[in-house]
């Protein structure tokens, strides 16, 4: 890191520090892109070791089941959001 290096056509490339390139940024996430829910459901998956997760809105907001059952009581309500990605986030959280 911080060393000059050459690309594939010999021009010098100054390589900089990740950490360097994020500083006083602040990453914002959007979730509600549908590839970053999928990737979400993914590692909600591998959090709770079950392939075949989802999760179902009801009238007390979203559940994560696994086929027809609960997997747990990981229900995200409602008020303030409805959002399934935000749901997502809590149940990675809460995960075993």
């Amino acid at each position: 890191m911080g060393s000059d290096l050459c690309d594939d056509d010999g021009n010098p490339v100054t390589e900089t520090n990740p950490f360097d390139r994020t500083q006083n940024k602040r990453i914002i996430i959007d979730l509600s892109d549908a590839a970053t829910k999928g990737c979400l459901l993914q590692l909600v998956r591998e959090a709770w070791h079950d392939p075949e997760a989802h999760f179902s809105l009801g009238a007390a907001g979203w559940a994560l089941m696994s086929g027809e059952s609960r997997i747990a009581d990981v229900v995200y309500p409602l008020p303030p959001s409805n959002d399934e990605a935000e749901a997502m986030v809590v149940a990675m959280e809460a995960a075993p």
